[in-house]
């Protein structure tokens, strides 16, 4: 896969160069982690989106079950969960969740109720009418990800997560976040810079450097939350810019 920016669709961040990815290729099994390491400004971001449909189609194509999937074909097909929640202040922790049935005419009793059930089933059941100013920011967390997975629970994408988090509130998310993909197995896609992370929560990682971006090292079979240092050193070493003589 490849993209490049083109007039107004160029971000801020994009001053220098327009192609941001170039030749990237990545493969999730059904029911897998990736993870997607990569410096600030190296494309993760532009990438993830790419997945969600909210750019449009750049050189390649993206697959679904063997199916390639148009931009407007994938919109909507993942759950998409960026760096902030995106909790709407005047609507309800269970009125945000059913936001986008709403929006499509499909709010009925029985979508209430599941939403309800998968709220205490993951321990938020008490904040189902509480109003977004009301939660801690591991708590609203949890809400856009339970809002990702109750509309689109096969594919998930997570874009930096953790980030506005504390180390102690980020380390419960991360355990909260396993625990969920071990029931609900929605195949994943996580952005982040933290190696650590990447570790703890993939089957496999990628990391993405150069201009423009490329995956300079892929790695599967992770062992899973018990950190391997080699590996951890051997990323890190792959995240370090590149030294100019």
């Amino acid at each position: 896969m490849g993209f490049r920016y083109a007039g107004r669709e160029v971000p801020r961040e994009v001053v220098l160069r327009d192609e941001v990815l170039r030749d990237v290729n990545l493969h999730v099994p059904s029911g897998g982690v990736l993870g997607v390491l990569g410096r600030s400004g190296s494309g993760k971001s532009t990438l993830l989106h790419l997945l969600a449909g909210v750019l449009p189609d750049g050189a390649g194509s993206v697959l679904l079950d063997a199916q390639p999937l148009s931009a407007a074909q994938r919109r909507g097909r993942g759950g998409f969960v960026p760096q902030k929640p995106g909790l709407l202040p005047w609507r309800t922790v269970l009125d945000n969740l059913l936001l986008p049935l709403e929006l499509k005419g499909e709010r009925t009793p029985a979508a209430e109720g599941h939403a309800l059930n998968t709220l205490e089933r993951f321990g938020l059941g008490g904040a189902a009418h509480r109003w977004p100013h009301q939660l801690s920011g591991g708590m609203a967390q949890r809400v856009a990800v339970l809002r990702a997975t109750l509309h689109s629970p096969r594919l998930l994408l997570l874009d930096e997560p953790f980030s506005a988090l504390d180390a102690l509130t980020r380390r419960e998310f991360q355990d909260w976040l396993a625990e969920l993909h071990a029931e609900l197995r929605p195949t994943t896609v996580l952005v982040t810079h933290d190696v650590r992370e990447a570790l703890t929560l993939c089957g496999q990682v990628v990391v993405l450097s150069g201009h423009p971006a490329t995956v300079t090292l892929r790695r599967e079979n992770i062992p899973g939350p018990h950190l391997n240092a080699d590996l951890e050193t051997e990323l890190l070493r792959a995240l370090r810019p590149e030294v100019v003589h």
